[in-house]
């Protein structure tokens, strides 16, 4: 967490407080957390919960898709066509695709 101040028609503001973080695919975002450091600390700790749920529930998604894949690899003779539909569907859903 860290602080910045602006600075507009020569006076200087703030502090606001911010919040630098990593995403999965490299980028570096801030978040705007306040100007109260107090209420900042609070805004963090339950960005910190949301992002670990997020986190939990992709990782559920990629273990799900990895057992469609695998049952996917079954010869195709040995499913009906209703199945392969119904795995299609789950992984389309998953993975957030249009119908």
């Amino acid at each position: 967490m860290y602080q910045r101040y602006i600075k507009k028609n020569g006076q200087e503001l703030g502090p606001y407080w911010y919040h630098s973080f990593k995403t999965r695919d490299g980028k570096v975002k801030s978040v705007y957390l306040g100007s109260d450091e107090e209420s900042a600390k609070l805004k963090l700790e339950q960005l910190r919960i949301e992002r670990a749920e997020l986190r939990r529930e992709e990782d559920l998604k990629i273990a799900r898709l990895e057992e469609l894949k695998m049952k996917l690899r079954r010869p195709t003779d040995e499913k009906t066509q209703e199945e392969l539909l119904a795995e299609m569907e789950e992984i389309k859903a998953l993975l957030n695709l249009p119908n």
